[in-house]
Formats: C-alpha cells, sequence, structure tokens
C-alpha cells in the first residue's frame, strides 16, 4: 500500500510501520528540507546607503528561518547579504533558507543598480549674466531645470544651495527671489546662509515630468571681481531607495556623469558717468545715475555756463532729478535744460584709492 505523509516543520523524520500483529519496522532517517524563500527583483540607485539588498525586503523567508546566502548556484562559501554594488549593472546572487538546520535549495534574485542621472538630471544655468546696478551691486539669476526621467514618483524633494560657499566672506548678499514651478513649491524662508532649501518639503514630481527652479541674487562685491562658481545638491526618495546628485551645467560638461559645477564672472567696475538725463518725472531716465563700485563714495559738484555751482554733494546717492539745491538760484530750484560742467571725486573707502573725473553732461525734459 501507498500513503501519502505530510510535514509542516522541516527537519528530520523517521516513519515507523506497524503490521496487524503488532510488528515494526522503522525506515531510515528521512530529511524533510524548507522550501525555498520567496525572492523579489529589485532596483535600486547607486548612492544609496550601503544596505544589503534584503533591507527592502527583496528575500523572504519563513518566520524563524536563518538566510544564507552565496554568490552561485550551487557550492561557494555562505555568506551575509552582499552590500550594494557601486557600479551600474545587474548582478545575481543566490539564496536559500535554513530551518531547524535543515537547508533549502538555492533560488536566484537579481539587483540592478542604476546611477542617479538615469532618473533624474538637474541642470543648473546661468539665466543671464551678473547685471550690474547703479549702487556697484550685481543682480545674478540662475535657473535649475529638474526633471523626472523614471517610472516612478520622486518624492520629498529637496535642493539645497549654500551661498556661503559660493561668495567669499567679504561680499555681501541677499535673496531677491525663489520661484518654482509645476509640484515643485518653493521655500520662501530660503536665504542662502542660515536656511539653504530652495524647496519646501513636500515638493514632488511625477514620471516624465520637467519643472524649474528660478533664483535671483543680490551681490555687492566690496571690491571682489572674478569668476565664482555655484551647484545644488538635489535629494529624494523613491521606491528605487533614496536619491542624492548635485547639479550639472550642460553648457560645460563632457556628459552626464560629470557634474559641473555653473560659472559667472563679476567684473571689474570702474566709475561710469553718463552724458545726460531727462527729469521730467517720466518714471524714465529722470535721475543723474553714476555708476560706481559698491565701496567708493561719490563727491560731485554741478556748474553752470558761468562757473557758478548749482549742485553739490558730499556723498552722492544718485538722487539728482535736474533741481539746485545751491541757494541764490534766480531762476528757480529747477535748472532749465542745457549743458551743464561737472567735477567728480571717487574715494574707494576699501583701498583708499581716489578717482577724479570732469566732463560735460546735457539736462533734456
Amino acid at each position: 500500500t501507498t500513503q501519502t505523509i505530510t510535514v509542516n516543520t522541516a527537519g528530520g523524520y523517521r516513519v515507523i510501520i506497524t503490521d496487524a500483529n503488532g510488528c515494526k519496522d522503522s525506515s531510515n532517517l528521512v530529511a524533510v528540507h524548507p522550501p525555498p524563500p520567496i525572492t523579489v527583483n529589485a532596483t535600486y540607485i547607486i548612492g544609496n546607503p550601503a544596505n544589503p539588498p534584503n533591507s527592502g525586503g527583496q528575500v523572504t523567508g519563513l518566520p524563524g528561518s536563518t538566510l544564507r546566502f552565496y554568490l552561485t548556484p550551487t557550492g561557494g562559501t555562505p555568506g551575509g547579504a552582499p552590500s550594494l554594488p557601486g557600479s551600474p549593472g545587474t548582478y545575481t546572487y543566490y539564496v536559500s533558507q535554513i530551518v531547524n538546520g535543515y537547508e533549502s535549495i538555492r533560488v536566484p534574485y537579481t539587483v540592478t543598480m542604476i546611477e542617479p542621472f538615469k532618473i533624474t538630471d538637474p541642470q543648473k544655468v546661468l539665466s543671464s549674466k551678473p547685471e550690474m546696478q547703479p549702487d556697484g551691486s550685481f543682480v545674478i539669476r540662475f535657473t535649475i531645470f529638474i526633471n523626472n526621467t523614471s517610472t516612478v514618483l520622486l518624492d520629498s524633494i529637496k535642493m539645497r544651495d549654500d551661498l556661503t560657499r559660493v561668495f567669499p566672506a567679504s561680499v555681501q548678499f541677499d535673496v531677491i527671489s525663489v520661484r518654482a514651478s509645476g509640484n515643485l513649491i518653493a521655500n520662501p524662508q530660503y536665504n542662502g546662509s542660515s536656511d539653504i532649501h530652495l524647496l519646501s518639503d513636500v515638493s514632488k514630481m511625477n514620471p516624465g515630468a520637467r519643472d524649474s527652479i528660478n533664483l535671483a541674487i543680490r551681490m555687492i562685491p566690496n571690491g571682489f571681481y572674478g569668476i565664482l562658481k555655484n551647484s545644488a545638491l538635489l535629494t529624494a526618495k523613491t521606491t528605487f531607495g533614496s536619491l542624492t546628485i548635485t547639479s550639472n551645467d550642460p553648457s560645460i560638461s563632457t556628459g552626464v556623469g560629470n557634474r559641473e559645477p555653473t560659472p559667472f564672472e563679476i567684473p571689474t567696475v570702474e566709475i561710469f558717468v553718463p552724458g545726460g538725463f531727462s527729469p521730467n518725472q517720466d518714471g524714465l531716465n529722470d535721475y543723474f545715475v553714476i555708476r560706481r563700485p559698491s565701496q567708493t563714495t561719490i563727491q560731485l559738484e554741478v556748474f553752470n555756463r558761468w562757473g557758478n555751482v548749482i549742485y553739490r554733494s558730499a556723498d552722492y546717492k544718485n538722487d539728482w532729478n535736474g533741481r539746485t539745491n545751491q541757494p541764490g538760484n534766480v531762476l528757480g530750484p529747477e535748472i532749465p535744460d542745457g549743458t551743464y560742467y561737472y567735477i567728480i571725486t571717487g574715494n574707494d573707502r576699501a583701498t583708499g584709492k581716489v578717482t577724479r573725473l570732469n566732463g560735460f553732461i546735457t539736462i533734456k525734459r
């Protein structure tokens, strides 16, 4: 006769047979091995914390079982769960489970490692060259493009941009504005120093989305000139693991795997005197604006054709609107259109350098 015997727990068993006369016979030891563990092939991003592949539940064994990992389907020395590889590609491992000292057969599972820029390739570009302002400061504008080229959600996106690592200590800066598009939420508290997060933590991007961040900064050189470089660091969560990647300037990068910071140049600043202005209160060119280095104090004197001083300022703030500030002007406070002579003395407070300029300006309302 034939009979099926079911065993629910792995281990060693003997089968005892008793006949009608009460005679018993015992079998040899029968080894009952556990079933192989359940494996799920997984994808991970390079640069994740060095957790073993099983940290995401990739291999599941019976409660109380012990997993044993191998690099070959048969033979080889067992070991603990291997660390995540540091290079892109697909890697095959083998695993068994042990219950009550009995080991199952080995089953394969694969780990696919992908580079962060295969998920997203944040690109930071200079929107325009630094724009010099009349007071010698510069407005610098950056645009950061973020694309999700994967099939999974980018969640809890953060973008860090520490401006204290960009500008020399002598330079002053402040953030004019931060704007973001799509599901990226700009952080209104960003200031580039005590708060270096451009985005709110709730920012996310759906698969295939492409959004951007626009950043405007005002900086006062205080005598600095030269080339500076800036990059931002993106972090996000995905079903493939956490993601960390530095922005890249595509105009100078040799490839998406080579992350290049975005360069920008602060030029040297000289005193520049315009040829005239039109103080007619139309909101355009209403003031006599002298461009100068930010650390330079301007002394201004303006004379009419008879050599009389009609305007004088020991610390000129680009606020002359064509009206005299000297007593005794018989024509009234508003001087007539015409050509006037100026003398300018510039004093560089950082170096002590004195610059003297003179010439003619035309007032036309």
